[in-house]
């Protein structure tokens, strides 16, 4: 995907979008759905986060240049409440972090008044996904609660 059209991507924060690398070389075949980590409020630019495995179609996807990605329109409806009053409780582990990302940076952004407070599970600190920017959101949203837990 090029610049051009990440500008005009129209989303919502907490959305996926399915990609498609059209390679044969993965059983499991050439799609999958990730979901999309940055914000509607974030320009230019268009982040989408996974491990890289050691599968054909991850290693395919590792090796793209970048915005020569095929991906579908924005889709699903994991995103935010439109009721303000009501508290957001986000529970993730890994890379399941990545809708909230969207969502919380989305929510400090726009400055929603929402209370969050998000749980993210890990195996220990070094594998927090996001960690330094969820902080620093923390300190611009004084309703923003992040809680990280090693297992």
């Amino acid at each position: 995907m090029n610049n051009k059209q990440s500008q005009d991507l129209n989303y919502k924060a907490g959305q996926y979008a399915t990609v498609d690398l059209e390679t044969k070389e993965d059983p499991e075949g050439p799609l999958r759905s990730f979901t999309i980590a940055s914000s509607p409020t974030e320009e230019g630019f268009i982040l989408m986060s996974t491990r890289i495995r050691d599968t054909p179609f991850k290693k395919k996807l590792a090796s793209l240049d970048v915005g020569t990605l095929n991906m579908t329109a924005p889709l699903g409806k994991f995103v935010l409440h439109e009721d303000y009053s009501k508290i957001v409780v986000f529970l993730s582990g890994g890379i399941g972090v990545t809708p909230f990302r969207s969502m919380i940076k989305y929510a400090t952004d726009t400055q929603l008044p929402m209370k969050i407070t998000m749980f993210d599970s890990n195996r220990n600190q070094d594998n927090i996904l996001f960690k330094d920017e969820f902080e620093e959101w923390a300190s611009l949203n004084r309703n923003l609660k992040s809680i990280y837990i090693d297992w």
